[in-house]
């Protein structure tokens, strides 16, 4: 309703009076969607603000955006506040700490129990979140966890129990299917009458019957493997996938007290969650316990506390490649699982041990703790304490001493039977332990003014907030290990390599804020904050962000107010500058010198000097510059309700790296300076209508939709080149997350061969659009053979000469939203909840690597063999099959896809029972539900799932490819299917 009250920073103001832009989530919202965070449950609740999870894992991290990018190198996360203290919600973690083994990195913010929220206030223009300065570029999530009430002790019960499953599954090709297309690729190949390397088709003679017999030729330890072992196992029909997924169970209890006097309120809660996720070996567990109390020693004193603790264990299954590892193993996991275990392989040897150890190719591996383990561990703490007093009417003095401590210890094994080589390998087994340990003590100390003089109203905030954190992190690795399983610590390990570092940073800031109002009409809102930080250079830690807004409440006028259709009709506008003060990354910026790791100088090893101090001195503050205008609107007694709101982001001094010239002497590092920006346009919709309001049946519907459009401004006369990851390249006058590929038209019917378009050319000069960049000319028809020549040639295709941006293509999404139904009739209650992301491209290369016939063993996806081209003449929608094509290694718009989807987030059916037989049982509520999470999806995407972060390299969830790459996937695990039964008791 228009007069709720919400929260603000440093205070609360009234919905009709405010001029900022605020969405207020309720905790009952969020608590209801099953989740292991409270951030993948805000998903399709609030306009503007997108959350995508990075796949179905138990404790993985989420992606979460306020009005888009607004951000290259820094974090794109917006700023969390939990009962005024600024939390660590950083992914990533130093080193990589959380994220080992091919696994993707562990969320923190999995440690908040959602049960505890009371609501979440999303402030997203400059209006709202200016008073949080150089930390609120990319929006405020301010988290108010639930208090006690005067009154009678309430006691809530809530137990579930559940099940878990993959929404989705990718479909292979089977065993027999598998051989009949090797076979099938090897007589199309030698079908081209073309020699290859002075191969006829490229087929080498060892390879003419399949080869299968060459895969595992120089295996060590020696793996005997043939056509006859391939055909025996492929008649078995063997679902290797059965040995990845599995259907999980989720377990939650929680109990809480909340009650009072008029003196003293107190809420005290105890939760525990229990998930088997969609992937064998990935847990979750989470233990926690909240204490809010606050208690009124005067009339004028008022003093309380909001303390927190939880423990949490999350194993993790490997999803991924691991790159940090000596001698470059892959831990396989569940992209092997898709890439390389293919259905002729046996899951063991005659003799009953493991098939394919240590070639990667046996997801049994994963099952057993004494061969590979990997687990986080994380303690969190969070504690607020605060005073209030009333010095006279109207004015108060209140502070605030929070922290908020995070302990993290990741702790990965395996066994030197399954690393490289087996036990005669260089590796001989990984023992990696990892910690990090962060601790933030933040003081808010300030004055608030609530004054009225007639028709005249003030409300004034005026104060500091200091804030400061340290952070210890740590590893060691040891390989050379024992064979035996129980010997899996580094104390035991034949070689050891070891890091720790410490990161300090602090914060001193003041700030103020005044809002007025005439009559409830005319409303003007003023903020500044002051920010300074150590974490940038000697010249610019100091900074002003101020705001400005206004608001006129056209329904408070007299040819309005006597309006029976129109409760409320209001105007707001703002304008104001916020900062992004979070670069993220490994290394600090804000100074010059040495780094981390070593380099080389004339032979003698030493510190590497990463950059020039003099160019470090002059970084400053990210800074965005942001224009609101909206309409609150009410009609029929607020019956229907909403906003409709439009705004500019303009972010300048965007933190861009480029490597030094050799002659800076400067070994691997990057000078940062601020030479980039960028823009956010977009609007937004949330309408909520009471469609039946009776006194048995009640209808409520909501919706909320927001078009967000990113381009780039300037990269500071760097390259696109500088800017970009993996087939993502950064390009002025169009949006992050740009793809640069070649173009794929198709299939030549007579010979089976790809199609690409070349560059368009005008009088033999390259045609440039107005940006300069190259385009694509699908009039420029190229046939490439499967050498990756142009066909009926010996030339090999520039693949780089004929990619050019792909326009109108972006990664990341140009609409979401949400839309819920609520349907009551007395004491049964039915909600449902859609989420839709529309307008983004997705670039799968789990597709690409998976739709050719390798020489190595390589899984097929169906996809690419239906209504495939097989003789002269055919006109097919894939290619011909062909035997280890050349152009199997190119990245090109053919596996380019379309990532909308509409998905039914949540499904809740509910029953009260009467408050008559309740009564009898002496309780005051008893609530059976049944609930179902990610139960159906709408997609025309045929990989895993549509929804992705970006995380191409599994352990890269950091701030540039969830920015600049957000649409890049490579066969991360599908969202998991959540249905739970539950009971619900009040007393």
């Amino acid at each position: 309703m228009l007069e709720d009250v919400v929260v603000v920073g440093f205070g609360t103001q009234s919905r009709r009076t405010l001029t900022g832009s605020v969405s207020r989530i309720r905790g009952d919202e969020v608590a209801q969607i099953a989740s292991t965070n409270f951030q993948s449950a805000l998903q399709g609740l609030a306009p503007g603000l997108s959350v995508a999870n990075s796949s179905g894992m138990a404790g993985a991290p989420v992606r979460v955006r306020v009005r888009g990018t607004g951000s290259i190198f820094s974090s794109g996360d917006p700023l969390y506040i939990i009962d005024g203290v600024p939390v660590d919600a950083e992914n990533s973690g130093l080193f990589a700490n959380t994220g080992r083994g091919g696994a993707p990195p562990a969320n923190p913010m999995s440690n908040i129990d959602p049960n505890d929220v009371e609501s979440i206030e999303v402030l997203k223009d400059a209006a709202a979140s200016a008073i949080y300065g150089a930390r609120a570029a990319n929006g405020v999530l301010l988290i108010t966890t639930k208090k006690g009430k005067s009154g009678k002790t309430r006691i809530n019960v809530n137990v579930s129990y559940g099940f878990n499953e993959a929404t989705n599954k990718v479909d292979y090709l089977n065993g027999k299917e598998y051989m009949d297309l090797r076979a099938e690729s090897i007589r199309n190949s030698l079908a081209t009458g073309i020699t290859f390397q002075g191969n006829l088709g490229g087929v080498p003679a060892i390879w003419l019957n399949g080869g299968y017999n060459q895969w595992f030729s120089n295996a060590v330890p020696p793996l005997n493997y043939d056509s006859s072992v391939a055909a025996q196992t492929a008649a078995q029909n063997i679902n290797h996938f059965e040995d990845v997924f599995r259907k999980g169970k989720v377990i939650t209890s929680s109990i809480s007290a909340a009650g009072g006097n008029d003196r003293t309120q107190f809420f005290l809660s105890g939760n525990y969650q229990g998930e088997e996720g969609i992937l064998h070996r990935n847990d979750f567990k989470r233990f926690s316990g909240r204490a809010n109390v606050d208690h009124r020693i005067n009339d004028r004193f008022k003093i309380g506390t909001q303390v927190s603790g939880s423990y949490s264990k999350n194993g993790v299954y490997p999803i991924g490649p691991l790159s940090q590892f000596a001698g470059g193993f892959n831990p396989g996991g569940f992209l092997n699982a898709t890439n390389s275990v293919l259905p002729i392989f046996p899951k063991r040897n005659p003799n009953g041990t493991l098939f394919g150890v240590p070639q990667t190719v046996n997801n049994l591996v994963y099952l057993d703790e004494n061969l590979y383990f990997n687990t986080v561990e994380q303690q969190r703490y969070l504690a607020n304490i605060y005073g209030e007093y009333t010095i006279t009417r109207g004015l108060t003095f209140r502070s605030e001493v929070g922290t908020d401590f995070v302990n993290q210890v990741n702790r990965l094994y395996m066994n030197p039977t399954i690393t490289a080589g087996g036990t005669q390998g260089t590796l001989q087994g990984v023992a990696d332990s990892r910690s990090r340990s962060s601790n933030t003590l933040n003081t808010n100390t300030y004055f608030t003014y609530k004054t009225g003089y007639k028709d005249h109203s003030f409300d004034v905030v005026a104060g500091s907030q200091y804030t400061g954190s340290t952070t210890r992190s740590s590893w060691i690795q040891g390989n050379l290990l024992p064979a035996a399983p129980t010997l899996n610590t580094t104390q035991v390990a034949g070689q050891i390599s070891a890091q720790d570092r410490l990161d300090e940073f602090s914060y001193l800031s003041f700030f103020g804020r005044v809002n007025y109002n005439y009559k409830r009409k005319y409303l003007l809102g003023a903020s500044v904050r002051r920010d300074g930080s150590s974490r940038f250079g000697a010249n610019n830690r100091w900074a002003n962000f101020p705001s400005l807004s206004a608001g006129w409440v056209l329904s408070e006028e007299s040819f309005l107010r006597s309006s029976k259709a129109v409760s409320l009709l209001k105007l707001r506008a703002s304008w104001g500058l916020t900062g992004n003060s979070n670069p993220g990354g490994v290394e600090p910026i804000a100074y010059g010198g040495y780094g981390i790791g070593g380099a080389f100088y004339g032979g003698a090893i030493g510190y590497p000097f990463r950059r020039v101090p003099a160019l470090a001195d002059n970084i400053r503050w990210e800074r965005t510059e942001m224009i609101d205008l909206a309409l609150d609107f009410g009609f029929f007694r607020n019956r229907i309700n909403g906003s409709v709101n439009y705004y500019r982001r303009n972010t300048s001094d965007l933190i861009l790296g480029a490597a030094p010239p050799p002659a800076s002497g400067i070994v691997g590092g990057r000078n940062f300076a601020n030479i980039a920006s960028l823009r956010n346009d977009g609007i937004e919709l949330n309408i909520g209508s009471k469609i039946i309001d009776g006194k048995n049946f009640k209808w409520q519907v909501d919706l909320n939709a927001a078009y967000n459009q990113n381009e780039v401004v300037s990269l500071g006369g760097l390259a696109p080149t500088a800017v970009a990851f993996g087939v993502n390249r950064t390009f002025v006058g169009m949006p992050l997350s740009t793809y640069w590929l070649p173009m794929y038209l198709g299939v030549d019917p007579q010979t089976g061969f790809e199609v690409y378009a070349g560059r368009m050319q005008k009088d033999g000069k390259e045609v440039l659009d107005a940006n300069g960049y190259p385009v694509h000319d699908p009039n420029n028809r190229i046939v490439v053979d499967p050498f990756g020549r142009i066909n009926g040639t010996t030339t090999n295709v520039n693949w780089e000469g004929i990619s050019a941006p792909v326009n109108g293509k972006p990664g990341l999404p140009v609409w979401s939203g949400g839309l819920s139904n609520t349907l009551s009739y007395k004491g049964l209650s039915f909600a449902f909840l859609f989420t839709f992301n529309q307008g983004n491209w997705i670039y799968d290369e789990g597709a690409r690597t998976q739709a050719f016939m390798l020489q190595t063993y390589r899984n097929v996806r169906r996809e690419f063999v239906e209504n495939r081209w097989q003789r002269p003449g055919d006109i097919a929608s894939n290619p011909g099959v062909f035997f280890n094509p050349i152009t199997q290694n190119q990245q090109s718009t053919r596996f380019l896809y379309r990532g909308d989807f509409i998905r039914l987030r949540n499904v809740r059916l509910s029953y009260n029972l009467p408050v008559t037989l309740t009564r009898r049982l002496r309780m005051d509520r008893v609530n059976f539900f049944v609930n179902a999470t990610n139960l159906l999806l709408f997609t025309k995407f045929p990989g895993w799932d549509p929804e992705v972060v970006g995380t191409i390299g599994f352990q890269d969830f950091n701030n540039q490819p969830q920015n600049i790459a957000a649409g890049q996937t490579n066969s991360e695990p599908p969202q998991a299917r959540n249905i739970t039964f539950g009971l619900q008791l009040g007393f």
